[in-house]
Protein backbone atom coordinates (compact mmCIF):
# COMPACT_ATOMS: atom_id res chain seq x y z
CA UNK A 1 0.00 0.00 0.00
CA UNK A 2 1.21 3.43 -0.58
CA UNK A 3 -0.16 7.16 -0.77
CA UNK A 4 0.17 8.31 -4.54
CA UNK A 5 -0.01 11.62 -5.98
CA UNK A 6 -0.61 13.21 -9.46
CA UNK A 7 0.04 16.46 -10.68
CA UNK A 8 -1.42 19.41 -13.32
CA UNK A 9 -0.33 22.11 -14.46
CA UNK A 10 -2.48 25.78 -14.14
CA UNK A 11 -4.55 25.82 -17.31
CA UNK A 12 -2.84 28.50 -19.65
CA UNK A 13 0.23 28.07 -17.79
CA UNK A 14 3.70 26.95 -19.44
CA UNK A 15 4.04 22.84 -19.24
CA UNK A 16 7.32 21.48 -18.52
CA UNK A 17 8.66 18.55 -19.96
CA UNK A 18 9.45 15.44 -18.40
CA UNK A 19 13.38 15.77 -18.95
CA UNK A 20 13.38 19.57 -17.92
CA UNK A 21 11.41 18.23 -14.79
CA UNK A 22 14.01 15.16 -14.20
CA UNK A 23 16.71 18.04 -14.44
CA UNK A 24 15.35 19.16 -11.29
CA UNK A 25 15.26 16.23 -9.33
CA UNK A 26 19.05 15.77 -10.28
CA UNK A 27 19.57 19.16 -9.46
CA UNK A 28 18.57 17.77 -5.88
CA UNK A 29 20.90 16.33 -2.92
CA UNK A 30 19.25 12.97 -2.39
CA UNK A 31 17.89 11.41 -5.83
CA UNK A 32 19.10 8.64 -8.26
CA UNK A 33 17.40 9.62 -11.62
CA UNK A 34 16.74 7.08 -14.59
CA UNK A 35 14.83 7.70 -17.63
CA UNK A 36 11.68 7.70 -15.82
CA UNK A 37 12.01 7.71 -12.20
CA UNK A 38 13.78 10.52 -9.60
CA UNK A 39 14.29 8.13 -6.59
CA UNK A 40 15.22 9.92 -2.79
CA UNK A 41 16.85 8.02 -0.52
CA UNK A 42 18.85 9.51 2.71
CA UNK A 43 20.73 7.31 4.02
CA UNK A 44 21.28 8.90 7.07
CA UNK A 45 17.65 9.40 8.35
CA UNK A 46 16.34 6.03 5.79
CA UNK A 47 13.80 7.76 4.18
CA UNK A 48 13.07 6.95 0.53
CA UNK A 49 9.99 7.53 -1.70
CA UNK A 50 9.98 8.38 -5.10
CA UNK A 51 8.46 10.50 -8.78
CA UNK A 52 7.55 8.77 -11.65
CA UNK A 53 8.58 10.98 -14.69
CA UNK A 54 7.12 10.13 -18.19
CA UNK A 55 5.23 11.47 -20.95
CA UNK A 56 1.66 10.42 -21.12
CA UNK A 57 -0.40 10.14 -24.58
CA UNK A 58 -0.42 8.97 -27.91
CA UNK A 59 3.17 9.89 -30.08
CA UNK A 60 3.39 9.59 -33.75
CA UNK A 61 7.41 8.25 -32.49
CA UNK A 62 5.49 5.27 -31.17
CA UNK A 63 3.65 4.92 -34.13
CA UNK A 64 0.49 4.41 -31.86
CA UNK A 65 -2.77 5.57 -33.65
CA UNK A 66 -5.00 8.39 -32.80
CA UNK A 67 -8.90 7.33 -31.38
CA UNK A 68 -11.22 10.26 -31.86
CA UNK A 69 -13.73 8.61 -29.99
CA UNK A 70 -11.26 7.23 -26.82
CA UNK A 71 -11.16 9.00 -23.62
CA UNK A 72 -8.70 12.10 -24.37
CA UNK A 73 -5.59 12.60 -22.13
CA UNK A 74 -5.93 16.01 -19.86
CA UNK A 75 -4.05 18.77 -21.88
CA UNK A 76 -3.04 20.05 -18.57
CA UNK A 77 -1.80 16.57 -17.00
CA UNK A 78 1.95 17.07 -15.86
CA UNK A 79 4.05 13.90 -16.82
CA UNK A 80 4.62 13.26 -13.05
CA UNK A 81 3.63 11.33 -10.15
CA UNK A 82 4.47 11.04 -6.29
CA UNK A 83 4.74 7.85 -4.48
CA UNK A 84 5.54 7.03 -1.03
CA UNK A 85 5.07 3.63 1.00
CA UNK A 86 2.64 3.40 4.14
CA UNK A 87 3.52 1.37 7.33
CA UNK A 88 6.33 3.27 7.87
CA UNK A 89 7.74 5.57 10.57
CA UNK A 90 5.63 8.83 10.32
CA UNK A 91 8.76 11.04 9.53
CA UNK A 92 8.39 9.56 6.29
CA UNK A 93 5.58 12.31 5.35
CA UNK A 94 7.69 14.73 7.71
CA UNK A 95 10.55 14.49 5.34
CA UNK A 96 8.47 14.21 1.98
CA UNK A 97 6.82 17.66 2.78
CA UNK A 98 8.98 20.12 2.18
CA UNK A 99 10.30 17.79 -1.32
CA UNK A 100 6.91 18.06 -2.42
CA UNK A 101 6.54 21.33 -1.61
CA UNK A 102 9.41 22.75 -3.22
CA UNK A 103 8.32 20.92 -6.43
CA UNK A 104 4.91 22.24 -6.90
CA UNK A 105 5.91 25.64 -6.09
CA UNK A 106 8.73 26.06 -8.69
CA UNK A 107 6.31 24.68 -11.35
CA UNK A 108 3.45 26.16 -10.05
CA UNK A 109 1.59 22.55 -10.08
CA UNK A 110 -2.11 21.46 -9.49
CA UNK A 111 -2.63 18.16 -7.26
CA UNK A 112 -4.93 15.30 -7.83
CA UNK A 113 -5.11 13.08 -4.56
CA UNK A 114 -7.13 10.42 -4.60
CA UNK A 115 -6.70 9.05 -1.15
CA UNK A 116 -9.91 9.13 1.34
CA UNK A 117 -8.40 11.37 3.26
CA UNK A 118 -6.60 12.95 0.64
CA UNK A 119 -6.93 16.81 -0.72
CA UNK A 120 -8.67 15.84 -3.63
CA UNK A 121 -7.84 17.57 -7.01
CA UNK A 122 -6.58 21.23 -6.59
CA UNK A 123 -4.19 23.29 -4.58
CA UNK A 124 -1.82 21.43 -2.81
CA UNK A 125 -0.83 22.03 0.87
CA UNK A 126 1.70 20.89 3.41
CA UNK A 127 -0.99 20.49 5.83
CA UNK A 128 -3.20 18.49 3.21
CA UNK A 129 -0.07 16.18 2.31
CA UNK A 130 0.51 15.19 5.93
CA UNK A 131 -2.99 14.94 6.77
CA UNK A 132 -3.50 12.52 4.26
CA UNK A 133 -0.49 10.75 4.28
CA UNK A 134 -0.76 10.53 8.31
CA UNK A 135 -4.43 9.27 8.14
CA UNK A 136 -3.42 6.81 5.19
CA UNK A 137 -0.56 5.58 7.11
CA UNK A 138 -2.95 4.32 10.35
CA UNK A 139 -4.63 2.03 7.51
CA UNK A 140 -1.11 1.07 6.65
CA UNK A 141 -0.22 -0.06 9.96
CA UNK A 142 -3.97 -1.70 10.52
CA UNK A 143 -3.47 -3.87 7.15
CA UNK A 144 0.14 -4.90 7.66
CA UNK A 145 -0.65 -5.84 11.70
CA UNK A 146 -3.71 -8.52 9.95
CA UNK A 147 -1.02 -9.91 8.78
CA UNK A 148 1.37 -10.56 10.76
CA UNK A 149 -0.50 -11.79 13.71
CA UNK A 150 1.85 -12.20 16.45
CA UNK A 151 4.55 -10.65 15.12
CA UNK A 152 5.62 -7.92 16.67
CA UNK A 153 7.59 -5.07 15.26
CA UNK A 154 9.82 -2.71 16.52
CA UNK A 155 8.84 0.10 18.18
CA UNK A 156 9.02 3.57 19.84
CA UNK A 157 7.25 6.62 20.99
CA UNK A 158 6.76 9.16 18.48
CA UNK A 159 8.74 12.19 20.62
CA UNK A 160 11.26 9.63 20.66
CA UNK A 161 10.98 8.46 16.80
CA UNK A 162 10.70 12.47 15.88
CA UNK A 163 14.02 13.44 18.50
CA UNK A 164 16.43 11.34 16.39
CA UNK A 165 14.87 11.29 12.78
CA UNK A 166 15.30 15.54 13.33
CA UNK A 167 18.98 15.18 14.83
CA UNK A 168 20.10 12.68 11.60
CA UNK A 169 17.79 15.03 9.44
CA UNK A 170 19.76 18.07 10.20
CA UNK A 171 22.95 16.23 10.83
CA UNK A 172 24.93 17.59 7.98
CA UNK A 173 23.61 21.49 8.29
CA UNK A 174 25.11 21.37 12.23
CA UNK A 175 28.49 19.52 11.05
CA UNK A 176 29.15 22.70 8.90
CA UNK A 177 27.85 25.15 11.23
CA UNK A 178 30.65 23.74 14.03
CA UNK A 179 33.17 22.90 11.30
CA UNK A 180 35.59 19.94 10.67
CA UNK A 181 37.23 19.78 13.68
CA UNK A 182 33.74 18.01 15.41
CA UNK A 183 32.21 15.08 14.85
CA UNK A 184 28.52 14.66 14.58
CA UNK A 185 27.49 11.30 14.25
CA UNK A 186 24.50 9.74 13.08
CA UNK A 187 22.06 8.23 15.52
CA UNK A 188 21.34 4.60 15.11
CA UNK A 189 19.26 1.80 16.21
CA UNK A 190 20.66 -1.22 17.56
CA UNK A 191 18.74 -4.50 19.20
CA UNK A 192 21.10 -5.55 22.10
CA UNK A 193 19.87 -7.04 25.11
CA UNK A 194 16.53 -8.63 23.59
CA UNK A 195 15.23 -4.38 23.60
CA UNK A 196 15.92 -1.70 20.87
CA UNK A 197 18.54 0.81 22.12
CA UNK A 198 19.81 4.27 20.53
CA UNK A 199 23.56 4.66 19.57
CA UNK A 200 26.28 5.99 18.15
CA UNK A 201 29.77 5.40 16.74
CA UNK A 202 32.65 7.45 18.08
CA UNK A 203 36.34 6.69 17.32
CA UNK A 204 39.39 7.51 19.36
CA UNK A 205 37.29 10.38 21.51
CA UNK A 206 37.59 12.67 18.94
CA UNK A 207 35.81 15.84 19.51
CA UNK A 208 32.28 15.66 19.12
CA UNK A 209 28.89 17.16 19.60
CA UNK A 210 27.43 13.85 21.32
CA UNK A 211 24.12 13.33 21.77
CA UNK A 212 22.15 11.35 24.58
CA UNK A 213 22.45 7.63 23.66
CA UNK A 214 22.44 4.40 25.13
CA UNK A 215 25.69 2.92 23.80
CA UNK A 216 28.26 4.59 22.41
CA UNK A 217 30.49 1.75 19.73
CA UNK A 218 34.17 3.24 19.88
CA UNK A 219 36.61 2.47 17.43
CA UNK A 220 40.13 2.46 19.06
CA UNK A 221 43.15 3.08 16.89
CA UNK A 222 45.45 5.62 18.31
CA UNK A 223 43.68 4.76 21.94
CA UNK A 224 44.13 0.86 21.08
CA UNK A 225 46.55 -0.69 23.38
CA UNK A 226 49.80 -1.62 22.45
CA UNK A 227 51.12 -4.82 21.80
CA UNK A 228 54.67 -5.67 20.84
CA UNK A 229 55.26 -2.02 20.55
CA UNK A 230 52.69 -1.42 17.94
CA UNK A 231 48.77 -0.37 18.75
CA UNK A 232 46.31 -3.12 17.51
CA UNK A 233 42.93 -1.76 16.04
CA UNK A 234 39.69 -3.02 17.80
CA UNK A 235 36.80 -1.60 19.16
CA UNK A 236 34.86 -1.38 22.51
CA UNK A 237 31.23 -1.00 23.54
CA UNK A 238 30.08 1.45 26.71
CA UNK A 239 27.15 2.47 28.05
CA UNK A 240 25.60 5.78 28.50
CA UNK A 241 25.85 5.86 32.37
CA UNK A 242 29.75 5.23 31.65
CA UNK A 243 30.40 8.01 29.69
CA UNK A 244 28.02 10.47 31.16
CA UNK A 245 30.32 11.46 34.02
CA UNK A 246 32.91 12.67 32.04
CA UNK A 247 30.51 15.35 30.19
CA UNK A 248 30.04 17.62 33.36
CA UNK A 249 33.00 19.59 32.28
CA UNK A 250 31.79 20.16 28.63
CA UNK A 251 28.96 22.88 27.61
CA UNK A 252 25.34 21.03 27.05
CA UNK A 253 23.77 22.07 23.85
CA UNK A 254 20.09 22.93 23.48
CA UNK A 255 19.03 20.66 20.71
CA UNK A 256 16.43 18.16 19.62
CA UNK A 257 18.08 15.56 22.25
CA UNK A 258 20.22 16.42 25.14
CA UNK A 259 23.79 16.69 23.33
CA UNK A 260 27.32 18.07 24.58
CA UNK A 261 29.75 19.87 22.92
CA UNK A 262 33.35 18.37 23.34
CA UNK A 263 35.96 20.38 21.74
CA UNK A 264 39.51 20.34 22.46
CA UNK A 265 43.12 20.39 20.53
CA UNK A 266 44.08 17.22 22.89
CA UNK A 267 41.79 13.93 24.30
CA UNK A 268 41.39 15.29 28.30
CA UNK A 269 43.44 12.66 30.42
CA UNK A 270 39.96 11.51 31.49
CA UNK A 271 38.52 10.78 28.91
CA UNK A 272 41.63 8.98 27.55
CA UNK A 273 42.01 6.90 30.14
CA UNK A 274 38.35 5.86 30.31
CA UNK A 275 38.76 4.70 26.54
CA UNK A 276 42.11 3.02 27.23
CA UNK A 277 40.75 1.30 30.45
CA UNK A 278 38.00 -0.27 28.71
CA UNK A 279 38.32 -4.03 27.55
CA UNK A 280 38.42 -4.93 23.40
CA UNK A 281 35.07 -6.19 22.08
CA UNK A 282 36.26 -9.49 20.81
CA UNK A 283 33.42 -10.07 18.73
CA UNK A 284 29.30 -8.66 18.29
CA UNK A 285 27.62 -9.68 21.42
CA UNK A 286 25.17 -12.31 20.54
CA UNK A 287 21.91 -10.62 19.53
CA UNK A 288 23.29 -7.56 18.94
CA UNK A 289 22.28 -5.68 15.39
CA UNK A 290 21.72 -2.44 13.84
CA UNK A 291 18.01 -2.08 13.12
CA UNK A 292 16.77 0.22 10.03
CA UNK A 293 15.32 3.13 10.75
CA UNK A 294 12.27 2.51 8.81
CA UNK A 295 11.72 -0.57 10.98
CA UNK A 296 11.41 0.81 14.10
CA UNK A 297 7.72 2.10 13.37
CA UNK A 298 5.43 4.61 16.25
CA UNK A 299 4.06 2.75 19.17
CA UNK A 300 1.06 4.71 19.35
CA UNK A 301 0.18 4.85 15.51
CA UNK A 302 0.45 0.52 15.65
CA UNK A 303 -1.62 0.22 19.02
CA UNK A 304 -3.84 2.49 17.55
CA UNK A 305 -4.18 0.52 14.34
CA UNK A 306 -4.74 -2.80 16.20
CA UNK A 307 -7.91 -1.65 18.27
CA UNK A 308 -11.01 -2.94 16.98
CA UNK A 309 -12.93 -0.72 14.56
CA UNK A 310 -16.58 0.20 15.34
Amino acid sequence: MSYDLFFRFRPGALHASASEILDFFKSRPGYECSETQAWYSNETTGVYFSFEVEERGPTEEAGEQFDEEAPQPDPDAAPVSFNINYYRPHFFGLEAEPELTLFVQLFDLLVSDPQVSGMGDGEYTPEGFLAGWNAGNVVGYRAAGASLEDEKPHLLPTAVLERIWRWNYTREKRAAALGDDTYVPRIFHFQADSRLQSGIVWGDAMPILIPQVDLILAPREKLAPRRFFRATEDKVLCTWGEIEPLLSTFPPVDDYLPAWHLSYRGIPRALEEFFRSHEPLLDTPAGMKIVAMDLVLNAEIYEEARKPRT
